[in-house]
């Protein structure tokens, strides 16, 4: 398979369940747990040719590093790769808040799509 068509799904795929963590080990990146980052939540870095880490806060829910690593391994393999990165908790909780405007915006779709209008709906 062409390296450059190889996708984020298709990594997953190989190792067979959708979890950042084991991606990054599958990606030869190496994952440390630093006691306080403060508001950084991931940092990624390259600490000599070839070798990629990613230094999660352990201080921070498990939800807030699955989140921050599987922002970081895109940047991984991304045209970016091996350029310095990091996460802070206000990245996540603009992502959650994008996400439930998503949410909510594509609820309103489908109310429209089903109803024919916007107009009547006594939901909002």
């Amino acid at each position: 398979m062409d390296p450059a068509k190889h996708t984020e799904d298709d990594m997953y795929a190989e190792i067979g369940i959708q979890c950042p963590f084991l991606l990054a080990k599958h990606q030869g990146i190496k994952l440390l747990y630093v006691d306080d980052l403060g508001d950084f939540c991931g940092v990624y870095k390259t600490t000599a040719p070839n070798m990629y880490r990613v230094f999660l806060n352990a201080s921070v829910d498990i939800e807030s590093q699955e989140a921050a690593l599987y922002l970081l391994i895109q940047h991984h393999n991304s045209g970016q790769k091996g350029v310095e990165r990091c996460v802070v908790k206000d990245d996540l909780k603009i992502l959650n808040r994008i996400g439930r405007e998503i949410k909510k915006y594509n609820s309103l779709l489908i109310d429209v799509f089903l109803k024919g209008s916007i107009f009547g709906s006594n939901k909002r």
